[in-house]
């Protein structure tokens, strides 16, 4: 195989997918993409892996500042009015 077993999986399903709707050129697309994938994978076996967790959010950047301790409006300021 060579490529992770999530890549083959994806690639797997895509070719019976397509076998199955009658669209043979997608052979010749995804012939080339096991193969980079195949590359990239020898290469660093780990980026495949550093893409999947970006690709599942958990590195994800948040520009809010959210402290721990909120801080509370002194007495007064229409603190305890009905709106």
């Amino acid at each position: 195989m060579g490529v992770p077993i999530a890549i083959f999986a994806v690639e797997s399903l895509l070719l019976v997918l397509m076998l199955g709707g009658g669209v043979y050129v997608f052979i010749l697309i995804l012939i080339p993409i096991h193969f980079a994938a195949r590359w990239m994978h020898a290469r660093d076996d780990g980026a495949f892996q550093a893409m999947f967790s970006y690709a599942r959010e958990q590195d994800v950047y948040d520009p809010w500042h959210r402290p721990v301790t909120t801080t509370k409006r002194p007495a007064g300021y229409g603190k305890d009015l009905q709106c």
